[in-house]
């Protein structure tokens, strides 16, 4: 499962041996000052829609990037059964980054005060 630490400057997303398979990607590092919003959702999987290069099981994972026909593009690594932190990106490859994190709303709370 992806990792999520942050600074007062970045957001670093390290994606595990499996799941960089399909992102394609190891890492992806967020000035913080992209981050216009974060918050947690409960259902990551179910937060997913359309388009995508990468994993999908029904209800159970979604791991890639969603939206690659439109302009909203989504980088995923998202788990049935765990909370996903949700990050709307400005000036970012991608618009949204939706990752399953066990503690996704004490991430939030803290992203949400350094990118104030």
């Amino acid at each position: 499962m992806a990792t999520v630490t942050h600074t007062p400057t970045t957001v670093r997303i390290a994606f595990g041996p499996f799941e960089r398979l399909f992102t394609g990607r190891a890492t992806h590092t967020i000035p913080v000052e992209a981050i216009r919003e974060a918050s947690a959702i409960p259902d990551a999987v179910g937060h997913l829609r359309g388009a995508r290069r990468g994993l999908e099981v029904t209800g159970l994972v979604k791991v890639g990037v969603w939206g690659v026909f439109g302009r909203r593009r989504t980088l995923a690594a998202a788990y049935r059964g765990v909370p996903g932190l949700r990050l709307v990106l400005d000036g970012d490859e991608f618009a949204e980054v939706v990752v399953s994190h066990a503690g996704a709303g004490e991430l939030a709370a803290a992203l949400g005060r350094v990118a104030s």
